[in-house]
C-alpha cells in the first residue's frame, strides 16, 4: 500500500478499537448492577470495582506463544460440542411443557408451519397474514426441518442444536490456528456455557442461524489469501443469505468491501473486489426482491418492517427500545407498503427536528445494546413459561456473570492490542464486532441485537486466554 492508504487504515483501524473500547466500557460499568435493578450510583460504583479489577488482572498478565495443534485436541473439541448439545437439550426439557411461544417467536413458528404446509411464505402477524413484514430466512430454515420432522414443538430446538455444533466447530477452526491449545478451548467453552444461548435454543428465532453465518464470515476471512477471488464470492454469496436472516446485514457488504479496498494490490483490482463483493451479495436477494414486487408492486429489498422499526425508536414517548405503545403505524396493516412508508417518513421528520434528543436516544439505546445478557432468561423464562420467582433473579445473574467475564477478557485483550495489531484477521474480528452493531443506536435496540458481536468477540477474548501469568514467564 502507499504511505497514504495505510495512515487512513490505520485511523480506521483505531477508530473501530475506540468504538469497541466504548462498547466494553459500557457493558462492565452497568451489566454488574443491571440485573439486581440498582440505582446509577450504586450500579456505577460496582461497575468502576469490576473495572479496575479487570485492569490489574491485565498487568499481571503476559504473551504466550502459540502452540502447535495435536490430535488429542479433536476429543476436548467434541467433547465440549456434546456437553453444549446436552445443555441446551436439557434446558428444553426442563421448559418445554410450559413454553408460550410469544412475539417474534411464535411468528416464526406460525409461518414456518404455514410454509411447510402450502409452499408459500406467509407472515403471522395479529393484523393478518402479510407477504414481506419479515425477513425469511429463518422461516425458510425452520420449515425445512419441519418438511421432515413434521409439525413438532421440538423442531426448533433440533434445528438450534446444529446451529450451535457448526458454530462452535468453525469458532474452533478459526480461533485455534491464532494461539495456544488452552486458549482456543477457553473460548469454545465460553461459547459452550454461554446461558442465555443454552435458555434460547428452545427457541424459534434468527440469532442463532446469524451467529453460525458470523462464525462462517470469520472462518473465510482468515482464509481469504489461498484464493482471493473465490473469497469475495463465497462471502458475498453468504452475506446475501444473511441479509435473508436479518435485515441487519447488509452492513456487513460495507465491511467486506474495506477489507478488499485495504488488500495490498492496485487499486483497479480493488475496485473489481468490492463490485464482486456487492454482486454476489445481491445475488439470493435479488430474486426475493422481484418476488416481493410481484405480489405487492413494489420492489422491496427484503423486508416491510424497517420503517415500524425506525419509527418506534425515534418519537417523543420511546426509550429506544421495544414498547407496544409506540408503534401506532400498525394501524395501516395489512397494507404494509403504506405503513413501511409512513413509519419512515414519521421518523425522518422526527428525527430532523429533534437532533439532541435523537443524539440522547442514541446513547441510551446503547445501554439497551450492552448493560446485559439477560435476553435468554426473559424469553424462555419470565415470558415463556411466566415464571418470576427467585431463579429468575439467579438466572439473569448467571447470565450478567458471563457477559462481565467475556468482556473482561475482551478489555484485557485491547489492552494488549500492539501484541496482535500486525495481524489483519484481528481487525477483521474487529470491525465484524463494532460496525453492525452500531445500526441499533439508530433503529429499535435490545439486548439480545449483540448477539451476533459474540463470536468475534471470542476471537479477541481468546488472546487474553493464552496469557500466561507474569510470574510463570520463564523471560
Amino acid at each position: 500500500m502507499r504511505f497514504s492508504d495505510k495512515t487512513f487504515f490505520q485511523w480506521f483501524d483505531y477508530s473501530l478499537l475506540a468504538i469497541l473500547l466504548v462498547f466494553g466500557l459500557v457493558a462492565v460499568l452497568l451489566t454488574g448492577g443491571s440485573a439486581l435493578h440498582l440505582r446509577i450510583v450504586p450500579t456505577l460504583a460496582i461497575g468502576l470495582t469490576i473495572l479496575l479489577g479487570i485492569l490489574w488482572w491485565g498487568r499481571q498478565r503476559t504473551f504466550a506463544a502459540k502452540t502447535p495443534e495435536n490430535p488429542t485436541e479433536w476429543k476436548l473439541l467434541w467433547t465440549l460440542l456434546a456437553i453444549g448439545v446436552t445443555l441446551r437439550l436439557l434446558w428444553w426439557l426442563l421448559i418445554h411443557s410450559q413454553l408460550v411461544l410469544q412475539s417474534d417467536f411464535a411468528v416464526y413458528f406460525n409461518s414456518a408451519e404455514h410454509m411447510a404446509k402450502f409452499w408459500e411464505y406467509r407472515v403471522f402477524e395479529r393484523e393478518g397474514l402479510l407477504i414481506a413484514y419479515r425477513p425469511p430466512g429463518t422461516v425458510f430454515l425452520l420449515s425445512l426441518v419441519m418438511m421432515i420432522t413434521g409439525i413438532v414443538s421440538w423442531a426448533p430446538v433440533a434445528l438450534n442444536l446444529f446451529y450451535f455444533t457448526a458454530t462452535g466447530w468453525l469458532l474452533w477452526k478459526t480461533i485455534r490456528p491464532k494461539v495456544t491449545q488452552a486458549a482456543a478451548l477457553g473460548a469454545l467453552s465460553l461459547f459452550t456455557f454461554w446461558p442465555s444461548d443454552i435458555m434460547f435454543a428452545s427457541l424459534p428465532q434468527s440469532e442463532n442461524p446469524t451467529l453460525l453465518g458470523i462464525a462462517l464470515l470469520m472462518f473465510l476471512a482468515t482464509r481469504r489469501q489461498a484464493n482471493p477471488r473465490l473469497w469475495e464470492m463465497t462471502t458475498g454469496l453468504l452475506t446475501g443469505l444473511l441479509c435473508l436472516v436479518r435485515n441487519s446485514n447488509l452492513l456487513l457488504t460495507g465491511l467486506w468491501s474495506l477489507v478488499a479496498l485495504r488488500s495490498p494490490q492496485p487499486w483497479s483490482k480493488r475496485i473489481v473486489s468490492c463490485t464482486l463483493i456487492a454482486l454476489f451479495t445481491f445475488l439470493p436477494i435479488l430474486p426475493w426482491t422481484y418476488r416481493n414486487f410481484r405480489m405487492l408492486g413494489s420492489p422491496v429489498l427484503v423486508a416491510t418492517n424497517g420503517g415500524e422499526n425506525l419509527y418506534s425508536a425515534n418519537n417523543d414517548v420511546t426509550d429506544g427500545g421495544w414498547d407496544p405503545t409506540v408503534s401506532g403505524v400498525r394501524i395501516y396493516l395489512p397494507d404494509e407498503l403504506k405503513m413501511d412508508r409512513i413509519a419512515k417518513q414519521l421518523a425522518i421528520d422526527w428525527i430532523r427536528t429533534h437532533p439532541l434528543k435523537f443524539l440522547k436516544l442514541a446513547v441510551n439505546k446503547l445501554r439497551i445494546l450492552m448493560s446485559d445478557d439477560n435476553q435468554g432468561p426473559y424469553d424462555t423464562l419470565e415470558r415463556g413459561i411466566g415464571y418470576t420467582g427467585p431463579g429468575l433473579l439467579a438466572a439473569q445473574l448467571i447470565a450478567n456473570f458471563w457477559w462481565l467475564l467475556l468482556w473482561g477478557l475482551v478489555l484485557t485483550s485491547l489492552r494488549y492490542y500492539s501484541l496482535w495489531r500486525d495481524d489483519p484477521d484481528a481487525y477483521i474480528m474487529l470491525a465484524l464486532a463494532t460496525i453492525p452493531s452500531l445500526l441499533f443506536l439508530i433503529f429499535q435496540s435490545q439486548s439480545r441485537y449483540h448477539v451476533p458481536m459474540v463470536p468475534p468477540l471470542l476471537f479477541l477474548a481468546a488472546y487474553t486466554l493464552s496469557f500466561r501469568s507474569r510470574s510463570q514467564d520463564p523471560r
